[in-house]
């Protein structure tokens, strides 16, 4: 099948289940019943140039779903338009005096308010869903321009235009009809996706409250509690940063109350080795949190800080979660560590080093300033299994700006929309793995890097001082932050994009069209997921890595000097990419 670029101006949707991206100039993109297949989705976008949206023949529209910049668009004869950008589009509508309609070129909110009877909603609200429309767009036919099948460079098909095996269309065309995309979410997480955590003990409102005792309640009788003192201003913030971080991948809502909240926070003594409790919904004291009553100051309640994710734990218990270490299930060894989930006590990659320089001698203190200040990726899976997820939390177009010491620890939760990672300040390596429930590590800085930028930051000179820096950030082993797993894509979420820095980067696709560009440095692109991918390697040299034999792919360079390669399960255009490597060889490209 093809899309058929009939003239400068006009393109004749002639298939389905693709994508069309346009270009900088005008287009009318006219849809004709006769060329579109019943129950399959056609895609366009095309935010360049003047652009028309022109249904030809008496091809009505039956229903349709809409956002503030996008429309689905539900067609009589069975098959389906989705225009992304929506609002960068007019919209051709015939004159119609039964239905109220006059003739002219509408804009998006016009078109939608007066042809679709429906106010678009605003950025981040919810779809609106339009039903039992019959509304009829231009009704002239299109007179298509014939095409030369003595033209080697005519882009349409001169055999069968709905014919997706025909190798008579361009490999360009053939490379586009395998474009994949999912705006949405993959699928979300189910009660047994992380057991270990999973208590069984829920809260059955989706709207919590909370309140902070300053004394002691009467029902803790029996608790035998000392020390208690009014819960600390300085501790609120993390408490009310932690409710917030869970509201955004769950429709959990949180509402301070003065007394007799569901979870009632306490600042108590402790005993033993005991930093602080909390109780899980429904059993006990149901939900409440008592921590440390030696914790009172700003300073450390500080994001990063000890107490902070002390705040986070002890909410997990609050909201149902258990320990990642005991119980009927437990994380495996590997991943039994706070990078994993915060209900763990395992630090990983949680430290940093801080140096001082009284006299003519150097004191060093290792220091937990890079503790996470939200979930970890089990975490979210566990409570999304229980409570459900956030529909509406990035559900449109999000660049997440990633590098080392602002990341740690990430997870990314995105409901919708056409997104990227942007790591293109990163000096360190990136392994960015963009499939779902995968971790990647941005902008690494190993024990020996950071040592040496700390001795330029301290402006020391003296081998004895460089040698003890060194080995202090060697001997923190994995407990050292270094950017590795910094950051994680959760279950059901799609990220189409990424940028990368200019270090020795590698980028692993996922099963939608990628957009991926690497920067400078010698970086490796492993391309089996699906989709169509655009990548850009940038400068260096740059290899493409592809989970096949060089028997099974087709590979061709273009007139702007890019290459399109195509295999049965995904396609690609690359450009300053100077090598694919297959399975079975590795080809060098001109």
């Amino acid at each position: 099948m093809a899309i058929n670029k009939v003239s400068d101006f006009l393109t004749l949707i002639q298939s389905s289940g693709t994508t069309y991206q346009g270009d900088e100039s005008d287009q009318v993109y006219s849809l004709i019943p006769s060329f579109l297949e019943s129950g399959e989705t056609i895609t366009i976008i095309d935010q360049g140039g003047s652009n028309r949206i022109e249904l030809a023949e008496g091809l009505t529209i039956t229903s349709s779903i809409l956002v503030h910049n996008e429309a689905l668009l539900y067609l009589s004869n069975g098959s389906v338009v989705n225009i992304r950008g929506a609002d960068t589009f007019t919209f051709a509508v015939s004159a119609n005096a039964a239905a109220g309609i006059t003739g002219a070129d509408k804009d998006f909110p016009t078109f939608a308010l007066d042809v679709l009877g429906q106010s678009l909603p605003a950025e981040g609200e919810s779809a609106v869903t339009v039903s039992n429309q019959s509304v009829i767009y231009a009704g002239g036919a299109v007179d298509i321009i014939p095409t030369d099948p003595t033209d080697p460079t005519d882009p349409t098909d001169p055999t069968d235009p709905t014919d997706p095996t025909d190798p008579t269309d361009s490999l360009l065309t053939q490379a586009q009809a395998k474009s994949s995309t999912n705006a949405t979410t993959g699928t979300l997480p189910t009660t047994g996706d992380s057991p270990a955590l999973e208590s069984g003990k829920y809260w059955s409102s989706t709207n919590v409250t909370y309140s902070y005792n300053l004394t002691e309640p009467a029902d803790y009788a029996d608790e035998d509690l000392s020390g208690f003192i009014a819960f600390p201003d300085a501790a609120k913030p993390s408490v009310e940063a932690s409710f917030a971080d869970i509201a955004t991948f769950t429709p959990l809502t949180f509402s301070e109350v003065s007394v007799d909240g569901d979870i009632e926070w306490n600042a108590v003594a402790q005993s033993g080795n005991t930093d602080a409790y909390a109780y899980y919904p429904g059993s006990g004291i149901s939900g409440d949190v008592f921590l440390n009553n030696e914790y009172t100051t700003s300073e450390q309640y500080t994001a990063g800080q000890s107490p902070f994710f002390t705040v986070i734990h002890e909410l997990g218990h609050a909201m149902g979660l258990d320990h990642s270490f005991e119980g009927d299930a437990t994380l495996p060894a590997d991943e039994e560590n706070i990078t994993h989930s915060v209900m763990s006590y395992t630090d990983y990659h949680n430290y940093t080093m801080e140096f001082t320089l009284p006299g003519n001698s150097i004191n060093s203190q290792p220091v937990s300033s890079y503790y996470t200040t939200g979930y970890a990726l089990y975490d979210v899976m566990a409570l999304q299994a229980a409570y459900g997820v956030n529909t509406s939390h990035n559900s449109t177009d999000t660049t997440y700006t990633v590098g080392f010491g602002t990341t740690v620890q990430e997870v990314i939760w995105d409901a919708g929309g056409t997104d990227l990672i942007d790591a293109s300040a990163a000096t360190g390596v990136c392994t960015v793995d963009l499939r779902e429930q995968k971790f990647s590590s941005i902008d690494v800085k190993d024990a020996a890097t950071q040592a040496a930028e700390k001795v330029t930051e301290m402006g020391i000179t003296s081998q004895t001082f460089i040698n003890f820096i060194n080995d202090q950030y060697t001997n923190l082993g994995d407990q050292l932050y270094t950017g590795e797993m910094n950051l994680a894509i959760s279950k059901g979420v799609v990220i189409e994009n990424v940028t990368t820095g200019s270090a020795n980067d590698s980028v692993q696709d996922n099963a939608v069209d990628n957009v991926i560009s690497t920067g400078a440095g010698d970086d490796i692109i492993i391309l089996n997921q699906g989709g169509f991918d655009t990548v850009n390697g940038g400068t260096g040299t740059d290899t493409v890595q592809l989970s096949i034999a060089s028997s099974a792919a087709q590979v061709e360079k273009q007139t702007d000097g890019s290459y399109i390669v195509l295999a049965d399960s995904f396609a690609a255009q690359l450009t300053g990419v100077e090598s694919l490597q297959f399975t079975d060889t590795t080809t060098t490209l001109a």
